[in-house]
């Protein structure tokens, strides 16, 4: 750092660096985004001449010093400098997918998409210095080295450390699995990089050959300072995969037969899953990492364990190298002690899937085990050996336990004092309004998307806390005021950013400053090609009109329309951002795996139907026939998103997955679907309402959440049973309000839930505590919206004169017209 800086200011270079070395190994740990990975101090040059001149000079002082290969970039000599052709400032362009990419401006000053991608990318217009020729074209041309020993055939996947690749053996055909470490990348917990663990794995592997379960070793390669350990490739499928598709309350199965061939399944498995591990034990090695990720399983139930860079002998005493929550065993457990603590999560895992909370929660285990015994009649002895080898050894590290008994949530009717008290404190109790970043603690989406929105940020929270009825709350509007008046990156949509807030704020009283917000929205929103409802022009329109039905304000009402035409446009030609700067999705190298933005594409938030919900707002207001007809074209284009299930049930297809939730699945399209058939005559919608209702009648959530959890499925349930014709609808909306339990945990201060993942407790709308704070406002009577303008009731235009306050601010129950 200090002679790249010293050069710096020498030559007045501007340059970044990460400001901690815990920042660097963050950003170098296994899981860590790999086209950043490695990145400690970036330089801008000015020209290609000095570009050259800083390579030679910082090369003499640095050059050859040992580092992690950055995938993104273009090695100069032996490292650890690398140079990159990228843009200088942050930018986005809009991609027809309705998402926003990193841009950077072309020469005809076009915004196209600025590849940060783990693999070095060159903008086609760039001309390659001539020093640079050399070594770029390797790097451009996909080739493999000739002295490689095998034909990779595709890839398995990716983690900072390295890839996993499926490859055949050139000299005789094989094919075999190619595990890759990355030297100085993928650190674990003990600093340990992704080389060092396969050379374990290597010696592992070798030394427990012939026993069953364990994959063959082949051989061990090194190419371009990155290392291959080759074994047998283990055909079938994760035991975490095999579980998500055949747990019956995912199903809606678990009765008689089926519930006693599905424990027998389980028996078998976990049999032969005890006899590896006594196997691996009595070579005197701890597996450390056991979690049904690491466990594959074939059609007849064979089981093999694979992943063994986290073994060690059972001497070792120092702490895990890896581990994944709710499958790591606590910290005061160690050895065969330890493994033996995964085992059995493992096996609860199979007969109750909620395993991560217990990483925040280690106690909630017995509700779990009790949970399990109730539904599929476990044995006593099992149900013992888990109660023994599963109880929490102490307190909780985070300091959460099980919800306290007298909070316990029963059925739709309530009552609700108890729980909503205890909601407010904790909410309130774990507020920091010293800090700049956010303001409640909630889902990590708030650090990207930034404090202060709707979905993750301090205006949801405020909002739902305002609607139960709690003052007191000018602190937390203070603070929000000055986070969206002074931030640097201001996002504009509904659910992250200026729409959703100028929203809260007014109703909050502060109109003044609501309206100043609106006006920056409505400016900078005017070139924006998207248009989904969580970041994109619907949502923006939707303020627009809610402001117009309160005020009467002819220029709130020019907006939405102008808006609501830009919709329409992507409603006809089935892409979600329009325009001629628009980019193809086709273009990018996109990971589609996780629970990111970008990964979803159905449903309410990033789906058609949030743009169905705006153009049915639209009509109420306006009456024009062409936007009831986009609000129907829309929605069926998200019933093109969904699958049919063998449960009956009609979901949202998301990649490999179907997905039930509020925010990216079924329920958020039959609402939808619910506000369109009162204005609608449709088949199509009206066929498909019961079997996406029947989606949101699951015996089993992961997550507690509103988006994309247990509380937006009771809330979409409550909210479009007037159309489902079964004798024991309101049972189902208890059942699930009962269910809450499973998630419920008290802090030191009252009631919180677990976020998005069970990863950390969270009081924000979306994910945590806020959002069962607003499904109880619905369910109490208080507000007919779960969500920002999903209620049931029409809208209507405005039938009172401007005002400058724009009546209504401040009114909790002001939705309702």
């Amino acid at each position: 750092m200090k002679k790249v800086a010293e050069y710096c200011f020498r030559y007045t270079l501007h340059f970044k660096f990460l400001p901690h070395s815990l920042v660097m190994q963050a950003r170098s740990a296994k899981y860590a985004p790999r086209e950043a990975s490695g990145k400690f101090i970036t330089v801008y040059t000015r020209s290609p001449a000095e570009l050259r001149r800083t390579l030679e000079d910082l090369d003499r002082e640095i050059g050859g010093w040992p580092g992690p290969y950055i995938l993104s970039d273009l090695r100069w000599n032996e490292g650890p400098l690398y140079i990159r052709y990228g843009a200088f400032m942050l930018r986005f362009a809009h991609v027809d997918d309705g998402t926003q990419v990193a841009a950077i401006e072309r020469p005809d000053g076009v915004l196209v998409a600025d590849h940060r991608e783990p693999r070095f990318v060159l903008p086609e217009w760039v001309e390659v210095p001539d020093f640079l020729a050399e070594s770029v074209h390797p790097r451009m041309s996909g080739e493999q080295p000739s002295e490689f020993p095998y034909d990779v055939l595709g890839v398995l996947h990716f983690s900072n450390g390295g890839g996993v690749y499926r490859a055949r053996r050139l000299r005789d055909g094989t094919e075999v699995v190619l595990k890759e470490g990355r030297p100085y990348a993928g650190l674990d917990r003990t600093g340990e990089d992704a080389t060092a663990r396969l050379r374990r794995e290597y010696a592992v592997l070798s030394e427990l050959q012939g026993l069953p379960g364990i994959p063959q070793v082949f051989d061990y390669h090194t190419l371009g300072g990155h290392e291959f350990l080759a074994m047998e490739h283990v055909y079938g499928q994760s035991l975490q995969s095999w579980v998500a598709q055949n747990y019956l309350f995912l199903s809606g199965a678990g009765d008689g037969n089926e519930t006693r061939e599905y424990r027998d399944s389980v028996d078998v498995i976990m049999d032969q899953l005890e006899q590896a591990v006594r196997n691996v034990h009595e070579r005197g090695y701890v597996f450390n990492d056991l979690h049904p990720g690491n466990v594959m399983i074939d059609e007849d139930l064979n089981i093999s364990l694979i992943d063994f860079e986290a073994m060690r002998r059972e001497s070792d005493d120092g702490p895990r190298p890896l581990g994944v929550p709710g499958f790591a065993a606590p910290d005061s457990l160690r050895g065969f002690q330890a493994d033996r603590y995964s085992f059995n999560a493992i096996r609860l895992c199979l007969y109750f899937p909620l395993i991560s909370l217990l990483a925040l929660c280690p106690a909630k285990a017995a509700t779990f085990i009790d949970t399990a015994r109730d539904r599929l009649e476990l044995d006593e002895d099992v149900v013992t050996e888990l109660r023994r080898s599963l109880a929490a050894p102490g307190p909780a590290q985070s300091g959460l336990r099980p919800a306290d008994p007298e909070l316990a949530f029963t059925t739709a009717a309530g009552p609700w004092h108890l729980q909503e008290t205890a909601l407010q404190a904790s909410i309130r109790r774990t507020a920091t309004p010293d800090r700049q970043d956010r303001l409640f603690p909630g889902d990590i989406n708030q650090f990207f998307h930034g404090g202060g929105g709707i979905a993750f940020g301090a205006a949801g929270v405020i909002d739902a806390l305002h609607t139960a009825g709690v003052t007191g709350l000018d602190p937390y509007v203070d603070w929000l005021e000055h986070d969206t008046l002074t931030s640097r990156v201001p996002r504009l949509g509904l659910y992250d950013g200026a729409a959703g807030i100028c929203r809260v704020l007014h109703r909050m009283g502060r109109a003044d400053t609501a309206f100043a917000i609106y006006d920056k929205v409505a400016e900078e929103s005017a070139g924006l090609f998207g248009t989904k409802l969580f970041d994109g022009l619907s949502g923006i329109g939707l303020t627009s009109l809610d402001f117009y039905r309160r005020s009467a304000e002819p220029r709130f009402l020019d907006h939405a329309v102008r808006a609501a035409a830009v919709v329409e446009g992507a409603v006809d030609s089935g892409r979600f951002a329009v325009g001629a700067g628009s980019l193809s999705a086709d273009s990018l190298l996109r990971d589609r795996n996780g629970n990111a933005v970008e990964n979803f594409w159905g449903g309410l938030l990033y789906g058609w139907s949030g743009l169905a919900l705006f153009m049915i707002r639209v009509y109420e207001v306006t009456g024009e026939e062409r936007w009831r007809r986009a609000a129907a074209t829309a929605l069926h284009r998200d019933l093109d998103e969904c699958e049919a299930m063998p449960d009956g049930t009609l979901q949202v297809k998301n990649g490999a997955r179907v997905l039930p939730y509020l925010a990216t699945g079924s329920a958020g399209v039959a609402m939808v679907g619910d506000l369109i058939l009162r204005h609608v005559s449709d088949e199509r919608i009206e066929g498909a309402l019961p079997e996406l209702s029947l989606a949101c009648v699951t015996e089993f959530s992961i997550g507690a959440g509103l988006l994309n959890g247990r509380t937006g499925l009771i809330g979409a349930l409550h909210q479009v049973k007037h159309r489902l014709d079964w004798p024991d609808v309101d049972k189902q909306v208890d059942e699930g309000v009962a269910s809450l339990n499973l998630h419920a945990l008290c802090d030191e201060f009252g009631l919180i839930f677990p976020g998005d993942q069970n990863l950390r407790a969270s009081t924000d709308l979306g994910t945590g505590s806020a959002g069962v704070l607003q499904l109880i406002n619905v369910l109490a009577g208080r507000t007919s919206e779960l969500l920002p303008f999903l209620g049931p009731e029409p809208w209507t235009p405005p039938h009172h004169e401007p005002s400058a306050t724009a009546a209504g601010a401040g009114s909790t129950t002001s939705e309702h017209r």
